[in-house]
């Protein structure tokens, strides 16, 4: 394996444990502000997805990088809308929407 991939490699599984790390912080401070829920719901995302890359490219066989692949679109998908709702939360625009009715 070539160093550079080596050294990329233990970048994202640096980036994954990290995640790990900040989700372990959100759930012991889950009651302080609303989104620490979604925080560490997309923290587990990010780190499934990043852990998943790193092994995907560590792999020797195509059906090792299948797995690992598989194993990425179960982080992946959710992390996108997962910061979208961390966001909406943020900034207070997580309520529905009331309709008034007029007339």
């Amino acid at each position: 394996m070539d160093h550079t991939v080596m050294v990329y490699i233990v970048l994202i599984t640096m980036s994954g444990a990290l995640h790990i790390i900040l989700a372990i912080i959100a759930y012991m401070n889950r009651q302080a502000f609303e989104g620490m829920r979604t925080l560490l719901w997309l923290s587990c995302f990010v780190a499934i997805y990043a852990f998943g890359y790193a092994l995907s490219l560590a792999s020797t066989t195509i059906e090792e990088m299948k797995f690992w692949t598989a194993l990425q679109y179960l982080g992946m998908p959710f992390s996108a809308p997962a910061t979208l709702i961390l966001v909406l939360q943020y900034i207070g625009y997580d309520k529905p929407l009331v309709l008034h009715k007029c007339c």
